[in-house]
């Protein structure tokens, strides 16, 4: 889900403290501020894919989590603070931190908490979800206050791609956020696993996980190998192959539906051209367009030279001219329609 910019400065007065508390909420966030001394505080919020980010000007401020019994958000998310200016202090589970600028710090929601900026501070906090830490195979449940280590090139790199998604302010297209939100979801153990906690093996899900995500990236490579997507998964290609049959598909094949997913995307997106499905087929790792040819059929029910015109019907007659977009499910819907068959 993609959440448009938002800014919001604090301002005197019941309207104004009312709006300023249940726009904190809707993030996760309950805050109690000074009627007098939090004037000029704001905050921008928007998204990056699946992270929501707070860029925060907090003055005289009380901050803590939103009752487990009032928001999803407390039990399905984690929170993760960069302090650019300022300090505040932090309570949770009897420990009481203060955090600097430059720090580093990650919270659990579902335990109380209290942070108090009894000053000024500015940073960012950035609000991800479980699901995708426990996917990765990554911690995803903390017990108290954890602080990374920022002396750490490691940890520098990662607080360093934060403040570049900080600066966007949401500026950048949602597509470029979305993929920048992916690669620090991708980074983000690096600030979360605590060296000094003995971890378990990673789950199924977390292998499937790094093998979907390397096959993504690599699909496009014809010489892309059950050994290599194994290696990059660390685990056995063995393993590997019964983790995917488990799933109700054989590894290989999951790599054709992924190439065959984009080469349909890339044929509606292309305006047609003399050799076009020979140079999609290339572009899509397929060693030859015959081969292509078939797999599509097989796949959409339609030849690769028909799949653009489909596509483009689908466009035109979209109400008000809008384009409704294209994917695999749409041309399967279309093509069924005209052959007069259930989709």
């Amino acid at each position: 889900m993609t959440t448009p910019s938002q800014y919001l400065s604090y301002s005197r007065g019941a309207a104004g403290q009312y709006e300023w508390q249940q726009r904190l909420r809707s993030l996760g966030i309950d805050c109690r501020m000074d009627p007098l001394r939090s004037i000029d505080a704001g905050f921008t919020s928007w998204s990056a894919g699946q992270i929501a980010i707070l860029s925060a000007d907090f003055r005289h401020q009380t901050i803590t989590p939103v009752s487990p019994d009032e928001s999803p958000l407390t039990h399905d998310h984690l929170f993760l603070k960069v302090v650019k200016s300022g300090s505040a202090i932090i309570e949770q589970f009897g420990q009481t931190r203060v955090i600097h600028e430059g720090d580093v710090v990650v919270l659990d929601p579902k335990e109380p908490y209290r942070e108090m900026v009894t000053e000024r501070a500015t940073g960012l906090g950035l609000r991800f979800p479980r699901s995708a830490l426990r996917e990765r195979g990554f911690r995803c449940a903390l017990r108290g206050i954890y602080l990374p280590d920022v002396s750490s090139p490691d940890v520098q790199a990662v607080r360093a791609l934060i403040e570049v998604l900080g600066q966007q302010s949401g500026a950048s297209s949602a597509e470029v956020r979305r993929r920048l939100g992916d690669q620090l979801l991708d980074l983000l153990d690096i600030v979360i696993d605590d060296p000094t906690v003995v971890r378990t093996g990673r789950g199924p899900a977390a292998i499937i996980f790094k093998a979907k995500q390397f096959i993504s990236r690599n699909a496009g490579n014809a010489d892309l190998s059950p050994s290599q997507i194994a290696a990059h998964a660390c685990v056995s290609e063995k393993h590997l192959s019964r983790l995917f049959t488990a799933q109700g598909t054989s590894l290989m094949r999951y790599v054709q539906s992924v190439r065959l997913e984009r080469a349909a995307q890339l044929l509606a997106a292309t305006p047609w051209r003399r050799n076009l499905v020979v140079q999609v087929a290339f572009e899509c790792g397929f060693t030859t367009a015959s081969h292509f040819s078939r797999a599509f059929k097989e796949r959409f029910g339609v030849a690769p030279s028909e799949a653009q015109a489909l596509a483009l019907r689908r466009s035109s007659s979209a109400a008000g001219g809008a384009h409704e977009g294209f994917t695999a499910e749409t041309l399967q819907t279309d093509s069924a329609q005209d052959q007069n068959i259930p989709s």
